[in-house]
């Protein structure tokens, strides 16, 4: 599951890095959206993954 997380983060990141392109303003609002659609979809895995590196380190 980390892995998923992470290759998604790593795609924002890329996407983010290869801008800004012909229409920075829209690409950057279009960018944003995508963050925050993935920030919701994937706030419970990132939080399940956090509590489960705490139980780690206990």
């Amino acid at each position: 599951m980390e892995a998923v997380f992470r290759e998604g983060v790593a795609q924002l990141c890329a996407r983010a890095a290869a801008q800004p392109g012909e229409e920075p303003a829209a690409e950057w609002a279009a960018w944003l959206e995508e963050l925050t659609v993935y920030t919701a979809a994937n706030r419970g895995l990132a939080a399940a993954l956090l509590t489960g590196r705490r139980h780690l380190l206990h």
